[in-house]
């Protein structure tokens, strides 16, 4: 789950409803953070690539067995997608000028927090301990949107 406080943009946002404005913002999260989780890499800050899946379910992929192999999972990179589910269920609400991002499908958090498989591998989807960040190029793109749309909100409310 993430947070962030937008609190900045309230000064102007009378000229655009505000969701619009925060879902435009939490698209560009959400889109980053899959782009990110889909190349083999945790979007949180500092956890690089996902460990190497275990030489069981190495040998499932091999074998083809089961939903492994009706969905033709391939051994790299370790991307957490096997059938789409789990990641397109990343999902935002949006409620008092605040942003909250979250997978919906409970498989996630044994991905995320604690620990799949019989090791319990954790590979890191969303900073949701403390000091957790999202990685530098993550929020960049998030920073770079929230300057467009702040950008976009004072032009709007200059021509008023």
């Amino acid at each position: 789950m993430i947070r962030a406080n937008l609190n900045g943009i309230k000064k102007v946002k009378a000229k655009l409803r505000a969701n619009s404005t925060y879902a435009r913002i939490a698209n560009v999260a959400v889109k980053e953070i899959k782009k990110t989780i889909v190349s083999g890499n945790s979007p949180v800050k500092g956890k690089g690539r996902y460990q190497r899946y275990s030489p069981s379910y190495l040998d499932a992929i091999d074998a083809g067995y089961g939903a492994v192999g009706r969905y033709g999972k391939k051994p790299l990179p370790v991307n957490l997608v096997l059938s789409g589910k789990m990641i397109n269920s990343l999902a935002f609400s949006i409620s008092g000028g605040r942003i909250l991002i979250e997978f919906t499908d409970k498989k996630a958090e044994y991905h995320d927090l604690l620990g799949a498989g019989k090791s319990k591998v954790l590979r890191r989807m969303l900073p949701t301990r403390n000091g957790e960040k999202l990685s530098a190029r993550i929020t960049k793109e998030i920073k770079a949107e929230i300057t467009i749309v702040k950008n976009l909100l004072i032009r709007l409310g200059n021509t008023a």
